[in-house]
């Protein structure tokens, strides 16, 4: 007589570790497939952002026959009834971008809780005085100035609005104010015009991105968005600012400004733009404020790389509205050496897409 047998009603413990163990190998396999596609989502529409504020660029390039200041405004009164100079370009280019609202309220005087603002605004920067922090049109927050791939790109609750992109005032360091003739597209109290653009608009870049910085007390402060206060010696040779990095953080994180960028109204180099002297993604820093150079007093001037969360680099749009993609090891040429004043830059590719009249175009007939 044969043994009843009894069917199975269950997995074994192997069989069921088995299939757990099957299972996430699958999920290990296509973990990275859907984190890299999203990427190329985000990023696909970073450069539709980017396309949209090129073309933005190219507009009000039309209307006023020049490109709009990097860093300008009203000056000569206090915080409140002026902007000290230190309105960012993205306040005239909202009505291109697609924000016409904004602009008029900027363009307008305003009255907000019984404080009364002149045109164009108080300064935009939060800090100077608690009744700027009234002034509704910087806290409003323009999504096109946002990078999806950024996780901090997002309208943060009471603080100002943010940007992911900057403007470029190309390979400069501690000349900053060269007002007659800008280095880059953009500077302060600049209006670059396209045929002051001697090396080619397709050649020269105008606006990319920065990451923005996380708020709050960082355990770690990366060099992506931080940045590096009172470093000396840069404009000996920028290869200094390579070394206040190690390893994608500072080293000195007490000495980390986190404020990349304050405000997307505020058009000062260390919150508005970038340089075009050491690599995207590369360390951040700002020199001494006062320091003399050149026998004169320097304020706002360091190296500011741009930055993103792309893997390998960043977008750009270019002073004609295309976009590229520029890789963060691009061709820096010789950092020991200090910035050109005038001529072709020292920094390599990466700076001589950074000038408008280095002339480096008659050397080398494309970069792309």
């Amino acid at each position: 007589m044969k043994p009843c047998s009894v069917p199975r009603t269950a997995f074994t413990f192997v069989e069921l570790m088995v299939v757990i163990a099957v299972i996430g190998v699958l999920v290990a396999l296509l973990l990275p497939a859907i984190q890299a596609a999203r990427e190329a989502a985000r990023r696909s529409q970073c450069s539709k952002n980017l396309q949209q504020i090129g073309l933005a660029m190219q507009s009000y390039h039309d209307a006023w026959s020049v490109f709009p200041f990097g860093q300008g405004g009203t000056d000569g009164g206090t915080d409140l009834t002026c902007n000290m100079g230190e309105l960012s370009g993205w306040a005239p280019l909202m009505p291109y971008v697609g924000d016409p609202p904004l602009f008029r309220q900027i363009d307008e005087p305003q009255t907000y809780e019984d404080f009364s603002f002149s045109r164009f605004g108080p300064r935009p920067d939060v800090s100077a005085h608690p009744a700027i922090s009234k002034y509704r049109p910087w806290y409003c927050q323009p999504r096109i100035l946002l990078c999806p791939s950024d996780p901090e790109a997002r309208q943060v609750p009471g603080r100002p609005g943010q940007t992911s992109y900057r403007f470029s005032w190309g390979d400069v360091i501690a000349h900053t104010e060269q007002r007659a003739a800008p280095r880059g597209v953009f500077g302060r109290n600049s209006g670059v015009s396209i045929a002051m653009i001697a090396d080619g608009t397709s050649n020269t870049i105008a606006v990319s991105e920065r990451v923005i910085a996380p708020q709050g007390p960082q355990v770690r402060v990366s060099d992506k968005w931080a940045i590096a206060a009172d470093v000396e010696g840069m404009e000996v040779g920028p290869y200094v600012s390579l070394q206040v990095s190690a390893d994608r953080a500072l080293l000195n994180p007490t000495g980390a400004l986190d404020m990349s960028p304050m405000m997307w109204a505020n058009g000062r180099l260390p919150f508005g733009g970038f340089t075009t002297v050491s690599a995207p993604n590369s360390p951040a820093c700002m020199g001494p404020d006062g320091a003399v150079i050149d026998g004169q007093p320097r304020f706002d001037w360091g190296i500011i790389p741009p930055s993103s969360e792309h893997p390998g680099g960043v977008q750009v749009v270019l002073a004609d509205g295309s976009t590229r993609f520029v890789s963060e090891v691009i061709d820096c040429g010789d950092l020991t050496l200090p910035e050109a004043v005038k001529g072709p830059s020292p920094y390599g590719v990466w700076g001589a897409l950074g000038t408008i009249q280095g002339e480096e175009m008659s050397a080398e007939p494309s970069y792309w």
